[in-house]
């Protein structure tokens, strides 16, 4: 039989009113502050990304689309390792690889970017969020963080296992790791700039829209509907008499093409891009200052 606890008693008060002492105390311990919850919150949302600390549905859809990656990257790997130095041409390289898995890339990027961001505003949950110390810039730049990392995982693993595959292997066409180094290296560059890019773009488009479907039907109608206009911009160039700077500058407008241009102007591999390279430079940096900036004045403006 359990004890009965001593209590203190109640204070009379005036006006009849009680005054009970029911032992709380005041928070004594180390207040860890606006960093420390900047990266609970870029933890946490990587961790939702990938379904972790959730149901086992969760986990299905970005663990598939990781697993078809980096078997992509396995069989590529294989290839090289039994095909004669002939045919090695025709295998993608770390460069390409992005290009290679970029259906991939789109639906978890589609997936990934509302389940980030949409579900809090359908939720309400924001103003738990930007209650101290966690401000209005802390929560979007932490939710891009989130996405950047995933998106750079889900391109740099594949990559690593192409790595250590041709690093491991015993076929005498394939490079001395020292050389397959210098290639791997500008990949991962390429990787890094590719995640940047398109996690801008998804989250932007996502903090747009509570409901999930409709943010992910948007992100998917963007890069479906650029790429379709670049494809026509690109004819009607190629279609003009004379070298005309359309069939160079089509590939601006779409976020996939426009990457490709700029890896042809930064590594030497790509799409070509003519002498306008530096016009890839400036709309890659200025799509990334206004999206990431206009994310960040969303949810400025956006009502709690």
């Amino acid at each position: 039989m359990s004890q009965p606890v001593d209590r203190p008693a109640p204070h009379a008060a005036a006006g009849g009113s009680v005054i009970h002492d029911i032992g709380y105390q005041r928070y004594t311990g180390p207040r860890l502050g606006a960093g420390y919850a900047w990266s609970s919150l870029y933890v946490h949302s990587l961790r939702s990304v990938f379904g972790l600390g959730r149901t086992s549905r969760a986990k299905i859809f970005p663990w598939a689309i990781v697993i078809i990656c980096v078997g992509m990257a396995v069989l590529f790997t294989w290839l090289r390792a039994i095909l004669p130095i002939e045919d090695l041409v025709e295998l993608p390289s770390y460069l390409d690889f992005p290009g290679w898995v970029s259906a991939m890339v789109l639906l978890f990027l589609a997936v990934a970017s509302p389940e980030l961001v949409s579900r809090d505003m359908r939720n309400r949950v924001l103003p738990l969020y930007f209650s101290r110390p966690l401000s209005r810039t802390a929560y979007p730049t932490a939710k891009l963080a989130a996405l950047v990392t995933a998106l750079f995982f889900m391109l740099g693993a594949p990559q690593l296992v192409m790595f250590l595959g041709a690093a491991l292997s015993d076929n005498p066409v394939i490079p001395p790791v020292s050389e397959e180094l210098t290639e791997f290296l500008p990949g991962l560059g390429y990787a890094a700039i590719y995640s940047l890019v398109l996690a801008c773009l998804g989250v932007f488009i996502a903090s747009l829209a509570s409901r999930r479907g409709l943010a992910s039907g948007a992100i998917v109608a963007v890069f479906l509907v650029t790429l379709a206009f670049m494809g026509v911009l690109t004819a009607v160039g190629e279609s003009v008499a004379g070298a005309s700077p359309l069939r160079y500058l089509a590939g601006v407008v779409s976020p996939f093409t426009l990457l490709e241009g700029l890896k042809k102007a930064v590594f030497g591999e790509g799409l070509n891009v003519g002498q306008y390279g530096g016009v890839y430079y400036v709309v890659t940096i200025g799509l990334i200052a206004v999206t990431a900036g206009l994310t960040l004045l969303r949810y400025r403006k956006v009502a709690i």
